[in-house]
């Protein structure tokens, strides 16, 4: 009963638990994301684990811009 949306890349031995919600994300191998998770715009590395009923998204909480350096530019 998961929920997949946009893209996913997700590894081997993952745990992708029910009422759990992936959106354009990568999971690298042996990552577990249990239940009533929303994992949205991420990446999440070798054997990490969420608690349930974590939440991940691309928003800053104060909702002010990103910036990003690069080439001495900030974008």
């Amino acid at each position: 009963c998961a929920f997949i949306r946009g893209k996913a890349v997700v590894g081997e031995g993952c745990v992708v638990g029910n009422s759990t919600e992936l959106k354009n994300v990568i999971l690298f191998n042996k990552v577990q994301v249990p239940h009533y998770n929303y994992v949205g715009d991420s990446v999440l590395g070798f054997k990490s684990h969420m608690g349930a009923g974590s939440i991940t998204s691309n928003i800053k909480s104060d909702r002010s811009p990103i910036t990003i350096s690069y080439d001495d530019k900030k974008v």
